[in-house]
């Protein structure tokens, strides 16, 4: 994405605000997590849970009565760029990080 673009739309607030958010990446990592959930964890398989493999968006996409193989191929091409844009809003999130201001020191030799 385009630095000057992004640093454009966010105000000086918005941007400390993204600046503390990678100072915690475990928080950055669980807003990921929640954002992609519905696509990311349909149809896996995990201990101790019930495995349903119907719980997949791709196979209602294409258990759907009105499915073609055109339709369920347009479809599967936007949630794939959704999932892409999503991930490098993600990355650029890690751009924002704070920089420490160190004082100026005085030259005693001047």
């Amino acid at each position: 994405m385009n630095d000057t673009i992004i640093n454009a739309s966010l105000s000086a607030e918005e941007v400390e605000l993204l600046e503390s958010l990678n100072e915690n990446p475990k928080l950055l990592e669980a807003i990921r997590k929640v954002m992609l959930i519905g696509i990311q964890s349909n149809g896996v398989a995990k201990a101790g849970i019930a495995y349903n493999p119907m719980y997949n968006w791709a196979i209602q996409i294409a258990t759907h009565k009105d499915a073609t193989n055109e339709k369920i191929g347009e479809i599967t091409r936007a949630v794939s760029e959704g999932i892409n844009s999503l991930q490098l809003g993600f990355n650029e999130l890690l751009h924002f990080k704070r920089v420490e201001k160190r004082p100026k020191k005085e030259n005693p030799a001047s």
